[in-house]
């Protein structure tokens, strides 16, 4: 019964990292609640402390700044940021992207590989880290497909998509 539920929920947790909007006065930032969520549904689906691994995974993925690469070259350079100066990981996923924001996105979305390994190692399933790829991919399609679907406002389609990803991920990394 757990399955059915845990793509909707995902997708729904994601949308919820992304938009703070529903926080009111809530310390902190969103994706340290949802990432608590995401490791509630991820104990009914593995032993405890690989359930917090998986938390942390995507904590540690989504922390980070997304930089300007969500939009996958859609919109002028400044628009993004704003006017704001690159960080230094936003410089250095440009520079080894050569300036592709698929290959920048991409990268970015492989910040899962850590997170990955642990869990793996935790549940005896060394196969776990090596889907850090297929995730990425599966992730900036998804952010791809959303520019093409709702170019006006694409980013919550691709923030449901890549929700429903890592409901995906951790069914699989259960059950596989």
């Amino acid at each position: 019964m757990l399955e059915l539920v845990t793509l909707p929920l995902f997708a729904a947790f994601n949308r919820m990292r992304g938009d703070d909007t529903w926080m009111g006065n809530l310390p902190g930032r969103a994706l340290y609640y949802v990432a608590g969520l995401v490791g509630c549904i991820a104990h009914g689906f593995l032993p405890p402390l690989a359930a917090l691994a998986f938390a942390l995974t995507y904590l540690v993925w989504g922390a980070p700044a997304w930089g300007r690469f969500y939009d996958l070259g859609r919109l002028p350079p400044d628009f993004a940021r704003e006017g704001i100066e690159p960080d230094l990981q936003e410089r250095f996923l440009s520079w080894i992207s050569r300036g592709n924001d698929h290959t920048a996105l991409f990268i970015r979305h492989c910040y899962v590989l850590p997170g990955l390994v642990v869990t793996g190692y935790i549940l005896d399933k060394a196969w776990l880290a090596p889907m850090a790829g297929t995730f990425a991919v599966l992730a900036t399609l998804a952010y791809e497909f959303a520019w093409r679907v709702r170019p006006g406002n694409p980013i919550w389609v691709a923030e449901l998509l890549t929700g429903a990803l890592w409901g995906l991920l951790l069914i699989v990394a259960a059950n596989g």
